[in-house]
């Protein structure tokens, strides 16, 4: 699996935003660019294998939350429209909180 795979296998499973239609069109844009974004990182830059990005992502059983987990677990549009400036590091510790 490839980096471009995963981050589609992770936006495939996110679930739908809340919000006007125009939010949430909005919304999902920024929501995928910062995927894709935090995706390449771990990947590249750290050199995390696909497939355990995908479990960061995507819970498998009975594991403990991950920041990115918290991260799409975020589901009003207007949280993704109000952070959209923030860094992916800045998104994962505010969807934490």
């Amino acid at each position: 699996m490839n980096t471009i795979e995963t981050t589609a296998k992770i936006i495939e499973n996110l679930r739908s935003l809340n919000g006007s239609e125009k939010q949430i069109a909005w919304a999902e844009s920024l929501r995928n660019d910062k995927i894709k974004e935090l995706v390449m990182r771990l990947h590249h830059d750290q050199g995390v294998d696909c497939e355990k990005i995908l479990a960061l992502f995507i819970p498998q059983g009975n594991v403990p939350m991950t920041g990115a987990m918290a991260l799409v677990g975020k589901i009003e549009a207007k949280w993704w429209i109000d952070n959209r400036k923030l860094t992916t590091k800045q998104l994962i510790i505010a969807a934490q909180r």
